[in-house]
């Protein structure tokens, strides 16, 4: 009897740790999915790199004509200095003058464009640290340690899907930031 009774208490004791270990709700995912591109539509992404493309844009075409009507007129002065009549070697230093103003147009050009591109990079990236900051919150909520891109092609249930969440989530939503992009 006392064996009896040792087994049962044994069993008893061991039912209840498991019991007590044991999550009766859904198990937690260890990863979750994330769609950059639907947070980047949610969060006026498109239409802030649209502003500010258009913005240095016109900075970029207001200094190369500047530079140009510049330009221009030292080619003017330079041909009006040299009179009516060039000799041949004064015709070489306008061209010569001509294809270093060409070169300095093109040159003007490259800049903007850096610039541009540029500008892109640094406003995806704030974005995308901002994305990541606040997937690493909801991501850990979930109890997920991964977080994972969604592509194209790959399935993964609603249920590990936290997009919407980090779109709740994102400083600055759309109307704000496009309101500070017009501020700027």
């Amino acid at each position: 009897m006392k064996y009896n009774t040792l087994t049962a208490v044994f069993l008893m004791m061991i039912t209840v740790t498991l019991l007590a270990g044991c999550n009766n709700g859904p198990p937690q995912p260890q990863a979750v999915v994330i769609n950059v591109r639907t947070i980047s539509e949610a969060a006026g992404l498109n239409e802030r790199i649209k502003i500010r493309t258009e913005a240095i844009n016109q900075q970029v075409s207001e200094e190369r004509k500047e530079l140009s009507t510049k330009l221009g007129k030292e080619l003017e002065d330079e041909k009006a200095r040299l009179g009516d009549n060039p000799s041949e070697e004064d015709d070489k230093k306008i061209q010569t003058l001509r294809e270093q103003l060409q070169k300095q147009i093109m040159q003007t050009r490259i800049a903007g464009n850096t610039r541009l591109a540029k500008e892109k990079s640094e406003i995806w990236q704030s974005f995308l640290d901002d994305v990541v900051s606040v997937a690493k919150t909801v991501a850990l909520e979930h109890g997920a340690s991964i977080i994972l891109k969604a592509q194209a092609g790959v399935f993964w249930s609603d249920e590990v899907d936290i997009t919407n969440e980090v779109i709740e989530r994102m400083p600055g939503r759309k109307n704000e930031q496009a309101a500070d992009i017009q501020n700027q």
